[in-house]
């Protein structure tokens, strides 16, 4: 189901998933902001079933170089992050696809719903200076 709804007002975001959703959800995707990640994540957590495993996306943009991949948010959710990056292709960098994207975070999504341990997968290349080199 579709909702619509603005990042920067979770507790309306939240009571609008909440009127569509006709029981506490089994699995949480969010790919969010990151000024908006935890407002956002703590907003919906009240919607979803107690052990529910959550799919956090995340650009390479939100990985920091000192500290890594943000920790996940809500505790008592096992959390799969999935770290997007780029592809080299000829002499340079592209982004990744749709496809590429969509099967980095699919892949995730069967790890959270088999019950696998929190974990965190990057989908191509992350680190600019690699490529530069």
């Amino acid at each position: 189901t579709w909702v619509r709804a603005d990042w920067a007002r979770p507790g309306e975001l939240a009571d609008r998933v909440r009127g569509v959703l006709p029981a506490p959800a089994d699995l949480l995707v969010a790919w969010v902001h990151t000024s908006y990640r935890e407002p956002v994540l703590r907003a919906v957590a009240p919607l979803l079933a107690p052990t529910a495993p959550v799919v956090e996306v995340h650009d390479s943009r939100a990985i920091s170089s000192r500290q890594g991949v943000p920790a996940p948010i809500l505790a008592g959710h096992p959390t799969q992050q999935v770290v997007l990056g780029f592809v080299r292709h000829g002499g340079g960098t592209r982004w990744l696809s749709h496809e590429e994207m969509s099967a980095g975070v699919l892949a995730a999504v069967r790890r959270a719903l088999d019950g696998k341990p929190a974990a965190v997968h990057q989908v191509g290349q992350v680190d600019t200076w690699v490529a530069r080199s």
